[in-house]
């Protein structure tokens, strides 16, 4: 109840001038060079990312393979705090890093080459829209993926057209029929779900589709979350993980990944977890590194308008 006064509080006046900032710790992870990491930093100075929450911190990980000139460079971003490990870290370890660096209840965790391609107005929006979405219990995890302008590579445009009965039948049914927002309408989106009699449903208070856990993997796509929730639904998962000290951390943190994506009775997938995801989102994949000529890639999906995240700031 905490978090959701102080965001209502924040939402006012909203639209004439930049407000202060929302209660959310941005954790941007890292490895292999700064080339990307870079775009993407100037990506949310641009934006006003770092002006918009209360903390961004950086996570580096395998942080002694990288030259000490180009970390040296990173120190021009206002970071609250930088964070190395000489670790591997899995990226579903990053969640657990995450979630103890945080000194926030709201957790964003966002991958070196997630971009913000939004402007401040409608960042601040979809960010509140994702809180907001977290604090009524509709869903356990936001993705802020953009839906308009994903980026590349995104698994889900390998389906585009047809081939939903292989979709289907990837790892154990259905662990990735929520992606179909990226590659279907909303309408389209509606005769999918009813044929296949899938769990997932439009919440058209937030403008999100929220897809249950069974049909939707540990979603790390610019993915925001509840840090209680993250340590209490995993404690088992990484206490033994933390219990294993034979294990190097990056087949610790692999583990994470087996329990929260193919353990059908693991502690994600038989519970009643849910993942928000579709239109509110900002962030586009756009890795500079392996792609270096592709640019931003577009989605065939027109862009979407926000009515949503309007209608909640005019609603309060």
């Amino acid at each position: 109840m905490k978090i959701f006064l102080v965001l209502c509080l924040l939402c006012v006046g909203a639209w004439s001038q930049k407000l202060e900032r929302l209660p959310i710790s941005v954790v941007v992870t890292a490895y292999e060079g700064v080339y990307t990491l870079r775009k993407t930093l100037d990506s949310y100075v641009a934006n006003g990312l770092f002006e918009m929450v209360d903390e961004v911190i950086l996570l580096y990980s395998q942080i002694s393979t990288v030259d000490e000139r180009a970390l040296a460079s990173l120190s021009k971003y206002p970071f609250s705090h930088i964070v190395g490990t000489y670790a591997n870290v899995h990226v579903h370890g990053t969640f657990d890093v995450a979630s103890r660096l945080a000194h926030n209840e709201l957790v964003l965790v966002l991958q070196q080459d997630f971009e913000l391609t939004a402007d401040y107005a409608c960042t601040h929006r979809a960010l509140w829209t994702a809180a907001f979405t977290l604090q009524r219990g509709v869903a356990h995890m936001v993705s802020l993926r953009s839906r308009a302008n994903p980026g590349i590579p995104h698994w889900a445009h390998h389906y585009h057209g047809n081939n939903v009965d292989e979709m289907l039948s990837y790892h154990d049914g259905t662990d990735q029929a929520c992606q179909v927002p990226f590659w279907l309408n909303d309408h389209e989106i509606h005769q999918f779900v009813n044929k296949f009699g899938l769990d997932m449903r439009y919440d058209a208070l937030s403008n999100f589709w929220i897809a249950s856990a069974e049909i939707c993997y540990f979603n790390e796509q610019a993915s925001m979350f509840v840090r209680s929730w993250f340590r209490h639904t995993f404690a088992k998962t990484l206490r033994s993980l933390r219990e294993n000290p034979a294990n190097t951390t990056y087949h610790n943190h692999h583990s994470l990944e087996i329990a929260t994506r193919y353990t059908k009775d693991g502690p994600w997938r038989n519970r009643q977890h849910y993942v928000a995801l579709g239109s509110p989102g900002v962030f586009t994949h756009n890795d500079y590194s392996k792609f270096p000529h592709t640019g931003i890639a577009r989605s065939h999906i027109p862009p979407i308008h926000e009515r949503a995240s309007m209608f909640f700031l005019s609603w309060l």
